[in-house]
């Protein structure tokens, strides 16, 4: 790809989100190759040939942004930890292989930095793919849970079942003139215009969620939130609740725009008519993952449509360096994660329009071909990441994305 047709791509998809924040987006993608790749789903979609065979497997619910850290813990809506698939923004209804072969693909990306030699990488690819045949294969779903988890999932799941709110909160919020607000640190959080703040409120106060109980759910502070890569640029918004009285009684609610799937912008998937599309993030989540993220509803303000859950703590998210070095660790976060891909899939099948559990069974027990299939590809496209991020690179040095 030459340089001025990258340029067009990654500018034409971003156009119109908001330029102080997507120039962060294009900063945070010249880190490195892994970066950029979770910067550029849609080019991942786009390159896709139109004959290929991943795009012949049963349709079914995906998250559709698979990758090394789009993984983490959380604790649900029933008060429990998990570890789970935690972002949905590009979730649809389309060939299942996607996800996986995303996923498998940001693990040759990543290998330098998890300290993987090719060999190495392709093994923990095999493990990946193999656990996901056989999790699909036997035909039925489980949860997650921290006495059966291992490695780095166990060390996850028991941290953010026993985390201290308090310490959580540290850092994030002050009392300032006997005011409690949000510590606005232009890193992660970055202050709005007071018209603006009373905006967001009043939107907030309209919501189920608020209706539910006003008591809990009264806001103390709003600022504009930074967080993640691919959705950089676009309106998210972090407020501050004071919930039950006593210690641990402040919240922090996580408001992140939503927009359709780049998947869909390429192929095009027959999907359900969808309210909007912050209803179709939560539905689909709702649908693959054991038990959904706390407080997880929906909003619209100015033509807009957002979603809606209690914030979750950037360290509970996977990165890469929970794996630096680690071989044993890496092969038992590889299969854990075939595992629980293959679960979600089981999970919301048979579900307007996703394939059955019979179908998604025989296609595991007939996976010799598109499994060596699914693992060339991978290792083949990530050639592509890293020579299209060498591009980037050039471009962006030169202030093509100022």
């Amino acid at each position: 790809m030459t340089e001025s047709a990258l340029v067009h791509r990654l500018q034409i998809y971003n156009k119109g989100r908001v330029p102080t924040y997507l120039a962060m987006k294009y900063t945070a993608m010249r880190q490195s190759p892994f970066r950029f790749m979770r910067g550029t789903a849609h080019l991942f979609y786009e390159d896709i040939p139109k004959d290929s065979t991943l795009l012949k497997s049963p349709k079914a619910w995906i998250c559709g942004d698979l990758h090394l850290e789009n993984l983490g813990s959380f604790k649900g809506d029933n008060g429990l930890a998990y570890f789970d698939l935690n972002d949905f923004d590009e979730a649809a209804l389309a060939p299942c292989l996607l996800d996986i072969t995303r996923f498998a693909c940001s693990i040759y990306v990543g290998a330098e930095t998890m300290e993987l030699d090719a060999k190495s990488a392709a093994g923990q690819v095999d493990i990946l793919l193999n656990q996901y045949v056989a999790a699909l294969h036997k035909g039925y779903i489980r949860n997650l849970e921290q006495e059966t988890a291992t490695g780095v999932v166990k060390q996850f799941l028991q941290k953010v079942q026993t985390r201290n709110r308090k310490l959580f909160l540290a850092g994030r919020i002050i009392i300032k003139k006997n005011k409690i607000q949000l510590v606005t640190d232009n890193v992660r959080y970055f202050k709005l215009a007071p018209e603006r703040k009373q905006e967001i409120t009043e939107t907030f106060q309209k919501t189920a969620l608020y209706k539910s109980d006003p008591a809990f759910f009264a806001v103390r502070d709003v600022a504009f939130r930074v967080a993640g890569t691919g959705s950089l640029g676009m309106e998210r918004f972090v407020i501050l609740v004071e919930g039950k009285k006593g210690v641990n009684r402040y919240y922090l609610i996580d408001i992140k725009e939503a927009q359709a799937p780049s998947l869909l912008l390429r192929h095009h998937f027959h999907q359900p008519s969808w309210e909007n599309d912050a209803s179709r993030i939560i539905e689909i989540q709702q649908r693959v993952e054991a038990a959904a993220p706390a407080l997880l509803s929906t909003l619209s303000m100015n033509d807009k449509h957002f979603v809606v859950k209690e914030l979750q703590p950037m360290e509970d998210k996977l990165d890469l360096t929970h794996l630096q070095g680690r071989m044993k660790r890496c092969a038992q976060f590889m299969g854990t994660v075939g595992t629980i891909t293959a679960w979600g899939l089981l999970r919301s099948s048979g579900r307007q329009g996703s394939a059955i559990a019979d179908e998604l069974i025989a296609f595991a027990a007939d996976s010799k071909e598109w499994k060596a299939y699914v693992a060339d590809y991978a290792a083949k496209y990530a050639g592509k990441v890293d020579r299209d991020y060498a591009i980037f690179c050039k471009a962006y040095d030169k202030g093509a994305f100022k």
